[in-house]
């Protein structure tokens, strides 16, 4: 017995030495004076005449192919393999050819593939048909004016049967450079969104107020797409989606109309009351006494969804109409829609700065509530459309269970409306409490306990009412013995903070001091002004400070927050001085200490285009 396990023993050894040796001899790296040593069933002339294959075509372009110094492009290098052919990931490089002041950052490829190597015995990853390569470039204070940047490429590439030598192909781009005396260029900037917004609103209000009203209303259409609009469709789906299988197409549109008619009348007036007397426009979100108004009218219409009760108009106004009428009718959607306007409030963009800016400047009420009401109709012109889409629901059968499904379904919605908005009323540990108590109350009511689990929708109901159940009591111990810090550095909203500990931007205090020695190290500065409330802040903070180029491209910057959750006599100040009108409001000071208006940021940016502002200071 003890010689059959010697036997065996010294078996295993003996393959585990040999695995060992081929890896060493198969590994990509391992070079032969003789030629490739992957070459597979070719003779060494075969493999050698393989060796001045170039498998790789590529094109390269520059964005913005216009620099300015110190600035940060990025290179797009769109890479093409011949059939048969992959390239390991690990293997390029990508670096200046000649040292002209340029850094290259570390590159993106995307798509990459995972594949079994037949020369090292293991998965790789790497590139196969065609890939997209990205990466940074930072541009020296004195870029080389004769238009030419070349980059060199390393790669290695195999086939099934034998590899490649790395080779190296050479990256030629080309580029402009601002203020160049060849071409007698300006350094002018480009301009910024803002200011493009505004110089086309001033174009429009020129050409007439038909022109006006018609560009401000497909302004609104594109700012439906926001960020700040998106907790509103659940609000939207919850009142519109009420009762829509008894009603026909004509019926779901007006319906759909009243909602979209109350979010314009308060978005307005909101917007006039901003303009005529200096505040935040949104900032009616940082009041208790606004969000505990809202808090309660979304918990009541879900408790009304759920079949709680019915919400109705008092008996005199029912007397007054002739008739019996209920909240969940147009006048319903009307009221709901006055509510939803102030959800929508925060929401401030390039055209709605420079109506609340024409409001303010000609103090003209009437014509800027046209203005506003106009621009807001367009913004609702999503939820018209979603309004449009719940007639769809009339195809399905008159009965069954399924419509206590969709009446709890839209209750679920808006109780959801509920929690995101008591988030910005209540302290974080009060608020993880009053949520473990919907859960739980929830869990408990819709299913957790039920007994008769005969359908599988039964099941699934019982299902998610236990893991609210658990979720609500776990929510429970973290709110009552305040174990949120320990646990993690995220909001429940979902939308980390860079200021939360999220590693991003590393802000300062704004204060007169700190801008007063940004000016004498001749920096340039940033000024983030932000609020609780506001929904792009949370956006940009989540996308765009925590972004690694972004950060890199501040790293010289003062970097400045201010919060402006709460009215204050500095705020005040701050807002006379830098022209605020709503939030997120990024300024952007040059290193001589000049405000560069034409920069400013007043609505959620991705990182490339945010470099692209940076880039024109």
């Amino acid at each position: 017995m003890r010689t059959t396990f010697a036997i065996l023993g010294l078996s295993l050894a003996m393959i585990s030495v040999a695995a060992f040796a081929r890896d060493l001899s198969g590994g990509i790296f391992a070079q032969s004076a003789r030629g490739n040593p992957f070459a597979k069933n070719e003779s060494g002339a075969e493999a050698g005449a393989r060796m001045d294959v170039d498998p790789l075509s590529l094109t390269a372009k520059l964005h913005p192919s216009e620099l300015e110094p110190e600035q940060i492009v990025e290179v797009q290098i769109k890479l093409k393999l011949l059939p048969g052919y992959k390239a390991y990931e690990d293997q390029f490089k990508l670096v200046p050819a000649h040292d002209l002041g340029f850094q290259v950052a570390k590159y993106h490829i995307t798509p990459i593939h995972e594949f079994y190597d037949d020369f090292s015995k293991r998965q790789r990853r790497g590139v196969i048909d065609e890939a997209v390569m990205t990466a940074a470039i930072g541009i020296p204070r004195s870029p080389p004016r004769d238009g030419s940047l070349e980059l060199n490429l390393t790669y290695q590439a195999c086939t099934k049967t034998y590899c490649l030598f790395p080779k190296t192909v050479p990256v030629k781009l080309s580029y402009t450079v601002k203020g160049d005396v060849k071409t007698g260029a300006t350094a002018a900037t480009a301009p910024s969104s803002t200011g493009m917004f505004e110089q086309s609103f001033e174009q429009a209000f020129a050409r007439g107020l038909v022109w006006t009203f018609v560009f401000v209303f497909f302004a609104g259409v594109l700012t439906s797409f926001t960020p700040c609009i998106f907790p509103m469709i659940p609000i939207t789906l919850a009142v519109l989606a009420k009762d829509a299988q008894n009603r026909t197409r004509v019926q779901s549109f007006l319906r759909s109309l009243a909602y979209v008619l109350g979010i314009a009348t308060t978005y307005s007036l909101l917007g006039v009351v901003a303009a005529s007397t200096g505040a935040l426009f949104g900032s009616a979100m940082s009041s208790p006494w606004v969000l505990g108004a809202v808090c309660a009218v979304f918990l009541a219409m879900a408790l009304s969804l759920f079949g709680l009760y019915e919400l109705e108009l008092p008996a005199a106004l029912q007397r007054a109409l002739g008739r019996g009428h209920s909240l969940s009718g147009n006048l319903g959607a009307f009221v709901t829609g006055l509510v939803s306007g102030i959800v929508a409030s925060p929401c401030v963009g390039p055209v709605l700065v420079g109506v609340l800016a024409y409001v303010a400047q000609t103090q003209d009420r009437a014509l800027g509530f046209t203005l506003l009401f106009v621009f807001a109709f367009g913004m609702g012109q999503l939820f018209l459309a979603l309004g449009l889409f719940t007639n769809l629901s009339r195809k399905l059968p008159r009965s069954g269970p399924w419509l206590n499904g969709v009446r709890n379904a839209s209750g679920l919605l808006m109780l959801g409306a509920f929690y995101y908005h008591l988030e910005l009323l209540l302290p974080r540990r009060h608020f993880d409490i009053a949520l473990a108590v919907g859960l739980i109350v929830l869990g408990s009511l819709g299913g957790a306990f039920r007994r008769e689990v005969e359908t599988p929708f039964a099941k699934i109901a019982k299902g998610a009412g236990w893991a609210m159940l658990l979720f609500g009591s776990f929510l429970m111990i973290v709110g009552a013995f305040d174990l949120r810090p320990l646990l993690s550095s995220q909001s429940l909203s979902g939308l980390p903070l860079a200021a939360e500990g999220v590693p991003g931007i590393e802000w300062r205090p704004l204060n007169d001091p700190s801008l007063d020695e940004a000016k004498r190290q001749g920096k340039p500065v940033i000024i983030d002004f932000y609020a609780d409330w506001c929904a792009a802040c949370h956006e940009l903070d989540r996308i765009t400070f925590v972004h690694p180029r972004v950060i890199e491209a501040t790293r010289d910057f003062a970097r400045l927050r201010f919060d402006a959750t709460r009215d204050s006599e500095q705020l005040a100040i701050y807002k006379k001085r830098y022209g605020i009108l709503g939030l997120p409001w990024v300024v952007l000071i040059d290193r001589d200490g000049e405000v560069r208006r034409d920069l400013t940021l007043t609505e959620f940016e991705e990182p490339v285009r945010f470099l692209e502002r940076l880039g024109g200071l």
